[in-house]
């Protein structure tokens, strides 16, 4: 999937993935507090600049990553009728598989 939009600097641009809390025995639990989000990255922006070296820190995930964020980080963005989730690197909080 490609999206017309390129993030700046260490932000990243996440299809999330809708879940839902399933029981063990395959009851959905409608109520149940979610902790994190995951989702596919489709974009990312370049890095930041080390304070010190003032070289580019490249960042640490690539697009097509599967991953886990904080539930209610970021900005939901819609683009092209699709909703995305816009965050920073250091909300990612890993690479699932």
């Amino acid at each position: 999937m490609t999206v017309n939009f390129k993030p700046i600097m260490d932000r990243i641009l996440i299809k999330t993935e809708v879940t839902s809390s399933v029981s063990a025995g395959g009851i959905v639990l409608a109520g149940a507090p979610q902790q994190m989000d995951q989702g596919i990255i489709v974009a990312i922006g370049t890095g930041v600049r080390n304070t010190k070296t003032g070289e580019l820190e490249p960042m640490m995930v690539e697009v097509g990553n599967k991953v886990m964020f904080a539930r209610g980080c970021g900005q939901q963005v819609e683009l092209e009728h699709v909703k995305y989730q816009l965050i920073r690197e250091a909300d990612i909080l890993g690479i699932v598989g």
